[in-house]
């Protein structure tokens, strides 16, 4: 019998996917290259306008209703809980850097993992005119059902 479980996305709204501020403390070469390498590789907390999966939120939850599997151990062994999931949305709208924030099994982190990883491109943020490479979050709720 197949067990029914939800997936619960946190937060509906645009706060759903949100930003993480930049750690990133180098600092910039004066040179021309080395400045126009450095802004290739920024990674922005917030953008103007932010990343955006292809055809919206709804279209973002029914690609992960649809390909996430509650994985087998975890269903086991009855674990639940939030996943977060941070990730770079490149200029090109490539999903790069991805990592869990937050964990409640190797197994459910391994599944959100992959599910990012088989998103297709996402529409990517724009600042000041121009697309940059913006870190998001997303986070994931496993519950059994």
């Amino acid at each position: 019998m197949k067990i029914l479980f939800g997936i619960v996305l946190l937060l509906l709204s645009s706060s759903l996917l949100q930003a993480q501020q930049d750690t990133n403390g180098s600092v910039a070469d004066t040179s021309l290259k080395s400045q126009h390498s450095e802004s290739l590789m920024q990674v922005y907390d917030t953008a103007d306008i932010m990343p955006q999966y292809p055809g919206g939120q709804d279209s973002m939850f029914r690609f992960i209703l649809n390909h996430l599997d509650y994985p087998k151990k975890a269903r086991e062994e009855g674990v639940s809980g939030r996943v977060l999931a941070e990730f770079v949305v490149t200029e090109t709208g490539k999903l790069e850097d991805i990592r869990i924030v937050k964990s409640v099994s190797p197994e459910c982190d391994q599944e959100v993992i992959r599910i990012i990883k088989l998103m297709p491109d996402w529409v990517p943020g724009i600042k000041d005119g121009k697309a940059v490479r913006v870190k998001m979050n997303l986070p994931f709720r496993f519950q059994l059902g």
